[in-house]
């Protein structure tokens, strides 16, 4: 089992695991600097420790646009549902909306009932008008306001926008979810979303400075996990079990939880906080344009009685859990190469694999000394094979 703060993932010892492994004795690997000056690759599971640092892709997948189709019939018998415009513009105002939803939101779609209705507190004054303003912008529907004791129901009646919601949001806070078009939205639009998420469902304390966001729904949680990423924000993330309080039931739900501060810097500057921060605390993750790096908190052996499952994704190969970037079980070959004045005048190798995998290895250092980088870089597999006298077709790669 290795863990990082996005969660823990059970695997086998052979499955191979992107990462960097930080040398031990040396002073200048214990700092986030030293750590990125690090090559990173595939590591098997079991050659790695407590500290090591895993990579975690960040969604880079962008299709802007400027609109999305309604595409919702009219009932036959509906004749009270003003009809909304066939094309919903993506906009700033759209997306709050949809965080609106997705935090405070709900939705009822049944004969003769069919409403979407925001809940908030009654302090949420500048929330509720927001929402009512958009609405109205959006739509030009009526608002139907409910107070009760400390809070605010907003009802509106159209059965495009309820079923339009349904269909690409889904219903039920535990099923609720951010549609694909958002998904692949340039990381700039969906900061508004991200505003309103935060705004309903999320917290910040101004005090220790901290923020964090829960949801039962595990699907809402992944996806703005996946969103923050791409603004530079490295959430932990955390499943609280189904509890009771004081005689309230509590369900699992999962949270979000910011505590570094640059991380928090980029979240307060989507909420339009203004902090300043009054010392600096130290790098434990980073993040760039590709991955977030994350030290492993935790590695043990467990016990499993069970089927084995090896993924295998086409062309790449790979494929990422709730915390790791893993490829499908295999070798792994680190070639160590000596050049000089662009020959190379020494290689050495070290394989973890099967037989063949490693006579391979070998006969390739023998190979490519004396070589030029270039020449080097032009032997192919079958020369390999041709060396050894020959290999089974499936150990051909």
């Amino acid at each position: 089992m290795v863990k990082n703060r996005f969660g823990n993932t059970i695997l086998t010892g052979n499955h191979l695991v992107l990462a960097k492994r930080i040398p031990l004795g040396k002073d200048r690997f214990r700092r986030t600097e030293g750590k990125k000056e690090l090559l990173f690759g595939w590591f098997h599971a079991c050659s790695l420790k407590k500290n090591d640092i895993v990579l975690y892709p960040v969604f880079k997948e962008i299709e802007d646009r400027d609109y999305i189709e309604l595409d919702i019939e009219k009932k036959k018998f509906d004749f009270k549902s003003k009809r909304l415009p066939e094309k919903i513009h993506l906009n700033s105002s759209f997306l709050r909306f949809c965080g609106y939803y997705l935090s405070e939101g709900s939705l009822k779609d049944e004969t003769s009932k069919r409403f979407l209705m925001f809940t908030f507190n009654n302090k949420e004054i500048n929330l509720i008008q927001d929402l009512i303003n958009i609405i109205k912008e959006l739509w030009g529907l009526k608002v139907y306001i409910k107070r009760k004791n400390k809070v605010v129901n907003l009802i509106i009646n159209n059965t495009f926008l309820v079923r339009f919601i349904k269909k690409y949001f889904s219903c039920g806070a535990e099923n609720k979810k951010i549609p694909d078009f958002i998904m692949k939205l340039s990381p700039q639009r969906q900061r508004d979303l991200i505003y309103a998420l935060w705004k309903g469902d999320g917290y910040v304390n101004l005090n220790i400075p901290r923020a964090g966001f829960s949801t039962i729904s595990f699907q809402l949680a992944s996806q703005l996990k996946l969103l923050l990423l791409r603004q530079k924000i490295i959430p932990s993330f955390y499943i609280e079990q189904e509890r009771e309080v004081k005689g309230i039931n509590h369900k699992k739900c999962y949270r979000l939880h910011i505590e570094d501060r640059e991380s928090l810097e980029n979240l307060f500057e989507i909420l339009k906080i203004k902090y300043e921060f009054k010392s600096f605390s130290r790098r434990k993750v980073w993040v760039d344009d590709d991955f977030v790096y994350l030290p492993i908190t935790e590695i043990k052996k467990v016990k499993y009685k069970g089927k084995i499952c090896d993924l295998k994704v086409e062309k790449s190969h790979s494929f990422i859990t709730d915390s790791l970037c893993l490829h499908n079980c295999g070798d792994v070959m680190w070639i160590y190469i000596k050049v000089k004045d662009n020959v190379i005048v020494d290689c050495k190798f070290e394989t973890f694999g099967c037989v063949a995998a490693i006579a391979t290895s070998s006969v390739l250092t023998d190979l490519v000394k004396g070589k030029t980088l270039e020449e080097a870089l032009k032997i192919t597999n079958k020369e390999v094979a041709q060396e050894l006298g020959g290999l089974p077709l499936i150990k051909m790669h």
